[in-house]
Parts: C-alpha cells; structure tokens; sequence
C-alpha cells in the first residue's frame, strides 16, 4: 500500500474566521481541520488525498517509506532533529519506536510525518552538501475528551508551529499557536506558546 496514506498534514483548518491570520496563512489552514479531528482511520485515508494534491511528492510510493524513526535509515535526519531545542519551542519528544512517514518534496526537500496517540507532527528538512537541516515542524494537539460520539470528530485541539523559512506563511523564527474548539478558530492574544499552554495543561487532568 502507499506510504502516503497516513499524512499528518501540510495544511490544516477550517475557517479561521474568528483569528486575525493573514489570507496566504488562511488557505494553508483551510483544508484539513475537521478531517484531522476525524477518527483515526478515516482521518489516514482522507489527509493522503488532500496531501497529495496540496504537495506532490516525487519519486516512488511505497511502504520502504514507512519506518520507525530508530531506522538507520533515517539516522541523519534525526540528528538534525537533534541539535534542534524542540522542547524550547513547545514540541513534545518523538519516540524512538514512533512510526513515520518519509515523503521526498524535491531534490532537496523531504517530509517526516509521525503518529501519536495524541498528536501528530510534521517536519520538513532539507538537505544541502549531503547532511540534512531542520526547516519545520508543526505539531498537532487533539483533546481526546472531545471526540464526538455523534460524527466521531475531536471538537478540540492545538497546533504549535514553527519555521525558519519564510515559505511556510508563517511568521519566521518564532512559534505560532493556533486553537480549534466547536467548529471554530478561537481568538488567542499573541498566538504564542504561553496562549496554549493552559490548554494543553488542562487536558492532562483527569
């Protein structure tokens, strides 16, 4: 089967009428909202078709792609995910048994995308005189306590951001927070970490 059938995302949203984003920002948000607060499987197969349209990926599909990060084939990468302070910028640990997703963007571009049971990243890195560079990451928080029992859709989750190349469309060198609950984009005061801490601390109460 094609390795792309579990896509995290490259874009995500539904609306985000109720934040001031910038419209380039708006339409790479727009897409894959609700589909991610989906439940878990049909969420794997809808997000590949929207991916796969929004970022084409070259070279061969095929399931030599769908690896555990300890894989030494990825050793590389993950030491350039390494020298990265992900805990500083509001990222959780990926563990070492996690199951990703290698997608190839371009000659020097390649996609990770990683499943958890609560969360989900995506990270870009790109590659330049054979070693690999750190370019993005966006994670993806979801309340598991707001999975609707009717449309089995999460009503509410968090995505933390961050990127050092402008061509995200969002601001660079600094990470963005964003903040989806009832089918809607809730207004945070600076879109920082600190907005969605609270958040994510009130989710891990029992």
């Amino acid at each position: 089967m094609c390795s792309n059938k579990i896509a995290v995302k490259g874009a995500v949203g539904a609306g985000r009428s109720a934040v001031a984003v910038p419209a380039a920002s708006r339409r790479r948000l727009s897409s894959l909202g609700h589909i991610y607060a989906m439940h878990r499987f049909a969420f794997k197969f809808l997000t590949a078709l929207t991916t796969l349209l929004a970022y084409p990926v070259t070279g061969l599909c095929s399931d030599e792609n769908h690896l555990l990060f300890s894989d030494p084939k990825v050793s590389s990468m993950r030491e350039a995910i390494s020298v990265v302070d992900r805990a500083k910028l509001g990222f959780t640990p990926i563990p070492t048994n996690a199951e990703i997703y290698l997608e190839v963007v371009s000659d020097s571009k390649v996609r990770l995308r990683i499943q958890g049971n609560t969360d989900n990243h995506v990270i870009f890195m790109r590659k330049a005189q054979g070693s690999y560079k750190f370019v993005f990451e966006q994670e993806m928080h979801y309340n598991i306590r707001s999975l609707s029992p009717v449309n089995g859709r999460f009503q509410e989750y968090v995505i933390i951001e961050y990127s050092n190349e402008p061509e995200q469309m969002i601001p660079t060198n600094q990470v963005y927070a964003s903040y989806y609950k009832n089918g809607r984009w809730i207004e945070l005061r600076d879109h920082s970490l600190a907005s969605v801490k609270p958040i994510l601390e009130a989710w891990k109460k029992p």
